[in-house]
């Protein structure tokens, strides 16, 4: 194999590296998520207690 060319090696190691950095990625991505929907819901929980408290 030619200098420069990727052998099916290496060609498979960055396939399982960027599998591997997707998947961190997709955790984080939902991590984020799920803390954004909490926090809606405090806010509109804390919102209605407001409403109420209004009355």
């Amino acid at each position: 194999i030619k200098e420069g060319h990727i052998t099916l090696m290496d060609a498979n190691e960055i396939r399982m590296a960027t599998e591997y950095r997707r998947q961190e990625l997709l955790t984080r991505i939902r991590s984020l998520a799920n803390s954004a929907k909490e926090t809606m819901e405090k806010i509109f929980e804390e919102t209605l207690m407001e409403t109420k408290d209004e009355d």
